[in-house]
């Protein structure tokens, strides 16, 4: 294993409809849900973090954001808030009332916007290096975020 992307080959990409866009989503484990949210330079891949979370006996969600891989929809996203929006219709779409979630960078940014819009719905919160958040000058969304891997 290299640690960034593991290739697990019993985890194929699913597509879910959301509001009639499609959202690619990796899911394998059982147990208390857990939502991994990718940065801006889209670690849409299953990686040995997804393994070890499932190895804790949790069932890992790990969607690529609109823009990224085979998910549509980036058209209609226009900022963080657009995307905390998106995901939150993803749940819906998934039936997940409450789960923890991790992000990493742009992912922590959206997990914090997430349990700022539903809080009722995050049970546990993990934040990686999440950008955004503090920085109300910096314009993340000058260059669409599939853009800047």
């Amino acid at each position: 294993m290299n640690g960034l992307g593991t290739a697990a080959a019993d985890v194929a990409p699913a597509m879910v409809d959301v509001r009639g866009r499609a959202t690619q989503v990796l899911r394998k484990g059982t147990g208390d849900p857990v939502l991994y949210l990718h940065s801006a330079t889209g670690e849409t891949w299953w990686n040995d973090f997804d393994e070890a979370l499932v190895g804790a006996g949790f069932d890992v969600i790990h969607p690529a954001h609109p823009g990224y891989d085979a998910s549509e929809g980036l058209a209609d996203i226009d900022d963080v808030h657009d995307l905390a929006f998106h995901t939150l219709d993803l749940l819906d779409a998934l039936g997940l009332e409450r789960l923890a979630v991790v992000g990493s960078s742009m992912g922590g940014w959206l997990a914090a916007e997430l349990a700022v819009y539903a809080p009722e719905r995050v049970t546990h919160l993990v934040l990686v290096d999440a950008a955004g958040i503090g920085s109300p000058n910096v314009d993340m969304w000058a260059v669409p975020p599939p853009e800047l891997g």
